[in-house]
């Protein structure tokens, strides 16, 4: 609904309009504005949905995986990685608690049950955050407190000695997971993320650039050490995750 939206655009005219004013620049490589009018007023909305279920299991019959257990919006682009480690901890737990050469039912059901204890946690997370990095990619990208604050998370993780126990959630979301000893689940990354964020914002106070050399500048690493031995270290350690084991990346 508003002013501008799919339902205010409501004939092929209004939408050449939109996109003479908003994307004329765009048009040649959409065929035109007519063609591309004609489509976007023709063509039927889609929608994006969250799926949250529970139990995951129906005794030792049935279990669910992947999107029919947890489909998410695209905003992280991890709705098929986390469908892969389903399919991973699904493969562990039928290998170690359902061995082909003594397979009981009762010992399946255990299986079943197992996994969606480990993997429940983690797609509500996933979900979470997706449609949290939705809200972050359309409004808050083009506020400037919003980008001095990430100027100052990417500061802190490429620091040469606090990098090493910071990551930022968008890292630990993309580069983390895997069956490594203390690798960074999506629910890990989750309340790691939540607990940095408040360091982060702390940090940033009094900043008003986004640019990596002045955030570089104004970062005070005497406090981030302070307050990232507060607040996260200590988490961090009761997680059980290795930082180490999550690469660098920045959003």
């Amino acid at each position: 609904d508003g002013d501008l939206s799919f339902s205010s655009l409501n004939s092929e005219e209004k939408w050449r309009q939109f996109l003479n004013e908003h994307y004329a620049d765009a048009l040649p490589y959409m065929d035109g504005v007519d063609k591309a009018a004609e489509q976007l007023y023709n063509n039927p909305l889609g929608m994006l949905g969250t799926v949250k279920v529970a139990p995951w299991r129906v005794g030792n019959r049935i279990a669910v995986i992947g999107d029919a257990a947890h489909a998410v919006v695209p905003f992280f682009g991890q709705g098929m990685n986390c469908g892969f480690e389903d399919v991973d901890c699904l493969a562990q737990e039928l290998s170690t608690r359902w061995p082909p050469k003594d397979g009981t039912p009762q010992k399946l059901e255990q299986a079943l049950e197992s996994y969606s204890l480990r993997r429940k946690p983690n797609a509500d997370a996933i979900a979470q955050m997706a449609l949290e990095n939705y809200v972050e990619m359309m409004r808050s990208t083009g506020d400037p407190v919003f980008r001095s604050r990430k100027a100052i998370e990417a500061a802190l993780e490429r620091d040469g000695e606090l990098g090493a126990s910071f990551r930022s959630r968008y890292a630990m979301v993309c580069y983390g997971g895997g069956r490594q000893k203390g690798a960074v689940g999506y629910a890990h990354a989750l309340r790691l993320g939540e607990a940095q964020w408040g360091v982060v914002c702390d940090l940033a106070e009094g900043f008003s650039g986004s640019d990596s050399q002045e955030a570089d500048a104004f970062l005070d690493r005497k406090r981030a050490a302070q307050l990232l031995e507060e607040r996260v270290w200590p988490l961090q350690k009761q997680l059980g995750v290795d930082l180490a084991t999550v690469g660098i990346g920045s959003a």
